[in-house]
């Protein structure tokens, strides 16, 4: 890996560069500190374990990447939000490739920490939701200005709908075959997908419910830098539903005040109240997701077998049921 990093070094202007690595998951990223800059360096090379097969773009990868880039070029033009700006190669492109085949982008670095799942005050839990409804209120400029950048007038980006739930379904039977999940959750899970289809279904009858979405807002996410909230990591966005942003945040908080704050937050700034049925069923889709493509890696870790049944016993079995899980 080290040969890796150091080659997508050399494709940019850095002069005398420090690396600090941060993770690795879909990407493996890494803070750069070259004089008084910083940046962050992203190889698009998935942890061993982790697959986006249910996204079907293998072949389509380098232009979901540069779709990407001109998300955050077109965001980062707006003065009043902070957001990632993307830094050209030695060639003057956003998107450079590696040797192996892999994929490598520079964003600027953005100062701050991470939004812990511990210390969200009422004030942070609404900016969220100011944040999100931000997001989706530039989704109709933001997919002309995708559509313009490709020559296909295509936005190459993720589509959460129908067709991905067919996708997660596969990945959960594979996961069964495997024994990585018992066989008495197999019916609950692939219940809860009908739910999710279901509640899929009726929002299409409804106007304004699909844009841009973000589609992986976790704590993680989202960094406090001089009391504004910035979202990163846009990798996983694309086209859905709306109310999926707010459903997969919500899964990410324990503590029933944060929830509601955030919901409201959102609620406020859109005009709208959110139906929490429709939040429920995007609240389990960001479980199956993640059990989806890291089924592979994350059964081989102790807390997995034990995530699964509690999963199922407070958020999937509910859902079946009718009960209110995240609200």
């Amino acid at each position: 890996m080290d040969n890796l990093v150091q080659e997508a070094l050399s494709l940019y202007n850095f002069n005398n560069p420090t690396l600090q690595f941060i993770r690795h998951n879909e990407n493996m990223t890494y803070k750069v500190v070259d004089g008084e800059q910083s940046y962050a360096l992203r190889i698009h090379k998935p942890v061993e374990g982790f697959s986006l097969s249910i996204y079907d773009v293998d072949n389509e990868r380098k232009k979901q990447i540069e779709s990407e880039m001109n998300i955050l070029d077109f965001l980062s033009g707006n003065p009043y939000k902070l957001i990632q700006k993307p830094v050209i190669n030695k060639k003057g492109d956003l998107v450079s490739v590696l040797s192996d085949g892999s994929p490598v982008t520079v964003l600027k670095w953005i100062e701050g920490n991470d939004l812990n799942k511990s210390d969200i005050s009422e004030a942070t839990a609404m900016k969220i939701g100011y944040l999100i409804a931000w997001l989706h209120q530039k989704s109709d400029s933001l997919i002309n200005h995708l559509k313009i950048k490709n020559t296909n007038h295509e936005i190459n980006r993720y589509r959460y709908d129908q067709q991905l739930l067919k996708k997660v379904e596969e990945q959960i039977i594979i996961a069964v075959s495997k024994d990585q999940i018992k066989k008495e959750h197999e019916s609950i899970i692939l219940n809860t997908l009908r739910i999710i289809e279901k509640r899929m279904d009726e929002l299409e009858s409804v106007p304004d419910m699909k844009g841009f979405v973000h589609a992986d807002l976790s704590p993680s996410n989202l960094i406090v830098s001089d009391k504004e909230i910035a979202p990163i990591d846009f990798s996983l966005s694309g086209y859905g539903y709306f109310y999926m942003d707010i459903g997969m945040i919500l899964s990410n908080y324990n503590d029933h005040e944060t929830r509601v704050s955030i919901k409201k937050g959102y609620e406020d700034i859109m005009g709208i109240e959110i139906p929490v049925c429709y939040i429920d069923a995007f609240f389990s889709l960001g479980v199956l997701l993640f059990i989806a493509c890291q089924h592979d890696k994350a059964s081989k870790e102790d807390w997995f077998n034990s995530a699964v049944v509690r999963w199922c016993s407070t958020i999937f079995t509910p859902i079946i049921e009718g009960k209110p899980v995240s609200i």
